[in-house]
């Protein structure tokens, strides 16, 4: 059983581990004899004459871990004087640790890593500990730190023991101490992180660790600034020619092992044994420095001494400028922990600073910023580097608020220099870039990937820069309100001198476009930033005519997407206009074209479709996307015209430009609900929208020759689509569709081709191929759009079909053209049993089938004869194929319910008093009208009621029992029993079916006719058994009601 996940004993024992600890941190109080199975399990101390002496292998970590889980989520409820003691010797006995290691375990980074999993488990005691224990544990913990330092400070070792132990040990615990100084509300599940069988609990995740205090805190600052301040050599060429040895270590500060390279090659020599050359080591120290002061509580210049900060600052930025000219020439380990330093002390350096020094490390960073090596072999650590320094120097005018006025331009100067504009040439040799779906987040340094393409390396620069100078226009808003505007003017203004021959000039252009959107995006309206980018967009499109048009759309796209900002959707609609017109333009005509941009264009509006919210918004954007296509549709009718074969319409250009649009529309109609009160003009847009795709083929699966896409498009559109109604228009047919449209004139040929797939559609009958022979080409259109919609419809969603009754009685659709509609009515209904019959038998296709019947058993009463006919043939239809119908409850109750409202209107109104009443059932949806005089309303209850008993009886026949239950059961309930003690129609209509189809009685079954024929019925039939059986179902019924309430 390969893969299985007890494969691997050590897995399967580390998983049982875990599990044995959080079922033991789930009881309310587990005995000590439980536990302690857990810690035995532990390493085990072992006293000597002089020290205490650790053993540790791969199942004592991972149960030693187990113990950390134990205790974190049990909250050191349980046990704790016990545990604390054990865990207290262990941590003062950490020097003495031993790493007993098996042959297929032993690896790079070991040591380091079982010291870190060790510091987890501290964390996890210590952030939940109380203040006693964790002062002491934490103590200890601190006091073993300084012993490895104090080791490696006086080299008390031999060099190889440096590297290969002591320096692995103390890149541990140092990782360790980072996580307690981190603010990280998911920390606790870093620390576990890998651990077979662990996985976090709500109880355990979400809130930051709180492990160190002040105290601790400026303890740990005296440590680890006493061993940064040590004089540091910034000569290394030494280290040129010397041996190199592995350092073994293998995975970063922050605990994410997937973030670094494999350490194997990282190396460090002998000569450069001054460990705070070594770059992880410095880094490490760095780090911790660079936490304690940024995330403690006293995080203020008065609390810690500036002055010595600034100079190990300074100090390690001198080493960090020396590493990154020589990057290039390191090892990718070597190359990523210099970087982490150099990051870690211009943090240092940008936090010590005051107002006074802002100025000249403002200029050093600069310096460091402009650094030139794209084309290095390490040009990722370089972005790294830069990236860091952007956010910084921003930190850096938010200290010193007059540097405002100098820093966007430096920051520009970066923009326009050959760096940017080069990086963006090498993301585009990997493929183009899609700016209208990029990230404007920035990475912080430890959390970015040692591996990453062109394209990320690219971003992870921009979008740095982007987020400077956003944080540096806010600070010179504050001083200026006229700074914003100003400074993006100055920049809109380089995008008129581009040359467009010049490719590294272009790319800048592209850049600045992309930070101008940006700046829209990320800042406040009030600052103005928004409306000044538009209008220079604006004002820069088409003067002249170049390939940034399509640029500047797609940023416009991407700000639209992103802001939801109106003006900025009506320029996008108002571009598409000028697109279209541009688009469908003889070639004679096209001097100054906007059609490069369509689309372009297209995109945005479907990106822009995909982000939209706001239901108001979206669905203004909906109709103005409907009527691009209408107008669409237009021009390409006028361009098939004016062409030699206007039969070609569909395969043209013009039509593909057509269906560009529908992903947009279908991204629009996925997130409404379907559209419902549309108004008159809206309705139109629909109908027009629907006359296209049936003319150019969108609609049809099978024989059209686009995309398939577009059809699933179109049948997305068709499931929110709104009715195509006449709404309340008189003669809609003779004169609103002859009226308005698009479509005046067409061919003869066109016409006899509209007519020919209107007949296929709905069948070839002789009233309809007479009714489709007088339709003009608008009409046949209309009503091949209602059957291809409603199809559609149902298709995508059976449970629509009902709204097929609103054509059936839609005024503007009566007289001639009933035929129609009833036909299509019927093709629907025929499509919709199909569909059910091949859906699964399950509780969702059942409640589908008998909401369909509940609704025709209303239409069965409808004020029109032709409306009930088809009702009542429809009940017919779906009986034949699904004939449990017969006998389901919820149709027989509603049946008897409907007839007793429906006896209820005879004694409402004087006979000779017209008054019309509309009737319904709580418990459904349906209603219907009543007619308004008193032998109308007669002829309609006596009509139905006859129904209903020949309903009832055909279901005796072929399901007596079920029949009876539903009957007894309907006369059992309790809104049926009180009205029936006035009169109810429905209890009486089954009350008298049940004794109508009354059985013989247990002892006249056997005893032959000829005998029964003597008896009175009396003596025969089982009439004592029903109204036994009904008295003790109400008897029932009322001792468990009693008991439910």
């Amino acid at each position: 059983m390969t893969g299985c996940w007890f494969s691997n004993p050590r897995s399967f024992h580390a998983s049982c581990l875990v599990g044995l600890a959080k079922s033991l941190a789930s009881c309310e109080s587990p005995s000590w004899e439980l536990v302690v199975k857990l810690r035995d399990q532990c390493p085990a101390i072992r006293s000597t004459a002089e020290k205490d002496v650790v053993v540790i292998n791969e199942r004592c970590l991972a149960a030693l871990l187990a113990l950390g889980v134990f205790c974190h989520e049990s909250a050191m409820k349980h046990h704790s004087d016990r545990l604390c003691e054990y865990l207290l010797q262990l941590i003062e006995a950490l020097p003495r640790v031993q790493w007993h290691h098996s042959q297929s375990s032993k690896k790079d980074g070991a040591i380091e890593n079982m010291f870190f999993k060790i510091g987890a488990v501290v964390i996890s005691v210590v952030s939940v500990a109380g203040p006693a224990t964790k002062n002491e544990m934490i103590r200890a913990y601190l006091k073993v730190f300084q012993s490895y330092i104090d080791v490696l400070q006086a080299k008390s070792a031999p060099p190889d023991v440096l590297l290969q132990d002591v320096v692995p040990r103390f890149l541990g615990m140092s990782r360790t101490l980072v996580m307690m100084l981190a603010q990280d509300p998911k920390a606790y599940e870093t620390l576990y992180e890998g651990v077979v069988g662990y996985s976090a609990t709500h109880t355990s995740c979400g809130k930051p660790l709180d492990t160190m205090d002040e105290e601790h805190k400026d303890a740990l600052f005296e440590v680890v600034k006493g061993a940064l301040s040590l004089p540091v050599s910034t000569n290394s060429s030494g280290a040129e020619g010397a041996s190199r040895e592995s350092s073994a270590v293998s995975i970063p500060v922050d605990g994410q092992s997937s973030l670094v390279p494999s350490p194997s090659n990282f190396a460090v020599s002998k000569a450069e044994l001054n460990w705070l050359q070594v770059p992880m080591v410095r880094s490490m120290l760095l780090t911790l420095l660079k936490n304690i002061v940024k995330h403690s509580a006293k995080s203020d210049i008065q609390h810690y001494p500036r002055e010595e900060i600034l100079a190990i600052a300074k100090a390690h930025l001198v080493i960090g400028k020396r590493d990154l000219r020589s990057l290039g020439s390191f090892s990718p380990d070597k190359a990523y922990y210099s970087v982490m330093a150099l990051g870690a002390s211009v943090e240092l350096l940008v936090w010590a600073t005051d107002v006074q020094g802002g100025e000249d490390v403002f200029q050093q960073l600069v310096t460091i910023l402009m650094v030139n090596s794209v084309n290095a072999p390490q040009s990722i650590f370089i972005s790294y580097v830069r990236a860091a320094v952007l956010k910084e120097l921003a930190t850096v005018v938010e200290k010193t608020s007059s540097l405002s006025r100098s820093a966007p331009d430096r920051f520009l100067e970066f923009l326009t220099s050959n760096l940017v504009a080069d990086l963006y040439r090498e993301a585009l040799s990997c493929g183009e870039i899609n700016t209208l779906n990029r990230s404007s987040t920035c990475m912080d340094l430890v959390t970015m990937p040692v591996k990453a393409s062109k394209k990320d390396i690219f971003f992870i620069v921009f979008n740095s820069l982007c987020q400077a100078v956003c944080s540096v226009l806010q600070v010179g808003y504050k001083q200026n309100s006229d700074y914003i505007v100003a400074f993006l003017t100055s920049v809109g203004n380089r995008l008129y001198t581009t040359d467009a021959d010049d490719l590294a000039a272009y790319h800048t252009a592209l850049c600045i476009i992309m930070l101008l959107g940006h700046i829209a995006v990320e800042l406040p309206s009030e600052y103005g930033a928004r409306v000044t980018v538009i209008n220079i967009f604006q004002q820069r499109l088409f003067h002249p005519v170049s390939n940034l048009d399509s640029f500047l759309v797609t940023e416009l796209g991407r700000i639209a997407a992103r802001t939801r900002d109106q003006p900025t959707l009506d320029l996008l609609s108002h571009l598409m206009n000028i697109s279209l017109v541009s688009f469908y333009a003889k070639p004679t005509d096209k001097q100054e074209t906007a059609g490069h941009i369509f689309q372009p264009l297209l995109t945005c509006l479907e990106h822009v479709s995909s982000h939209m919210e706001d239901p108001g918004q979206r669905y203004e954007l909906l109709l103005k996307a409907l009527k691009l296509f209408v107008q669409q549709g237009v021009e390409a009718k006028r361009a098939s015209e004016r062409s030699e074969d206007p039969s070609t319409v569909k395969a043209t250009s013009s039509s593909f430009g057509l269906g560009l649009l529908l992903p947009v529309l279908a991204l629009l109609m996925k997130k409404m609900p379907r559209i419902t009160e549309p108004s008159i003009s809206d309705v139109k847009l629909f109908r027009d929208f629907w006359m296209y795709c049936i003319i150019m083929g969108f609609s049809e699966a099978q024989k059209g020759i686009f995309p398939s896409a577009w059809y699933l498009h179109v049948h997305q559109i068709a499931l929110k689509s709104p009715l195509l109604l006449s709404m309340g228009t008189e003669q809609y047919f003779n004169k609103e569709l002859a009226l308005n449209n698009p479509h005046q004139s067409v061919t003869t040929a066109e016409l006899q081709e509209c007519r020919l797939n209107l007949v296929e559609q709905l069948g070839k009958t002789f009233e309809i191929e007479k009714l489709v022979g007088r339709l003009n080409f608008v009409q046949c259109l209309h009503l091949h759009s209602i059957y291809k919609l409603e199809s559609l419809r149902i298709e995508g969603d059976s449970k629509s079909y009902p709204l097929i009754f609103a054509y059936l009685e839609d005024p503007g659709l009566q007289g001639d053209f009933w035929v129609a509609i009833e036909n299509i009515a019927d093709k629907l209904f025929e499509q919709f049993l199909s569909q059910l019959e091949q859906a699964p038998v399950d509780e969702a296709r059942n409640k589908e089938l008998v909401s369909v019947a509940q609704l025709l058993v209303f239409k069965f009463n409808h004020l029109r004869g032709r409306i009930k006919k088809l009702a009542d043939r429809y009940l017919s239809k779906m009986i034949d194929k699904f004939p449990h119908l017969l006998w389901n409850k919820d149709v027989i109750h509603t049946m008897l319910d409907l007839l007793h409202e429906l006896t209820i209107t005879l004694y409402k109104m004087e006979p000779h008093h017209r008054q019309s009443l509309t009737i319904s059932l709580p418990h459904l949806p349906y209603s219907i009208i009543v007619p308004e005089k008193v032998d109308k309303r007669e002829k309609t209850v006596s009509y139905f009621a006859t129904r209903c008993q020949q309903i009832v009886d055909l279901a005796m026949k072929w399901a007596p029992a079920q029949c009876k239950a539903i009957l007894q059961e309907y006369l059992h309930r309790t809104s049926s029993a009180s009205l029936g003690l006035h009169h109810h129609t429905g209890v009486s209509l089954a009350a008298s079916q049940l004794y109508k189809h009354i059985e013989l009685n247990v002892n006249s079954k056997h005893i032959p006719a000829a005998v029964l024929a003597q008896r009175q019925e009396c003596v025969t039939n089982s009439v004592s058994f029903v109204s036994s059986d009904s008295f003790l179902q109400s008897l029932y019924m009322g001792e468990v009601h009693y008991l439910q309430h």
